[in-house]
């Protein structure tokens, strides 16, 4: 999870797609976009160039954690959202986002 916020926050294309498994999903407000080709579609026309801002840990298991955080596209403005991820050893395998 650290290393997809501090992709984001660091305008990194190449660091967020590694910090997922190569087939990693992410459903994002029940949209699916599996694998590292479509993540990379995805960050780079809508998550890079964004601020996220974690603002409380809401719950955290071994392999999971959801964040409660703002996420402002462009870097201004903004919403809340729960970003869930599950995770194997370093890599995220599923990442679920949905408004708060």
């Amino acid at each position: 999870m650290n290393a997809y916020v501090t992709a984001v926050n660091g305008k990194d294309l190449d660091g967020l797609v590694r910090a997922f498994a190569a087939d990693a999903e992410i459903v994002d407000v029940g949209r699916s976009i599996r694998g590292h080709d479509a993540i990379r579609r995805w960050a780079q026309a809508e998550v890079i160039g964004g601020t996220l801002t974690v603002t409380q840990v809401a719950e955290t298991r071994d392999g999971y954690q959801r964040l409660l955080v703002r996420f402002a596209p462009g870097g201004t403005g903004g919403f809340a959202a729960y970003y869930a991820f599950t995770v194997d050893g370093s890599s995220i395998t599923r990442a679920e986002l949905t408004y708060a």
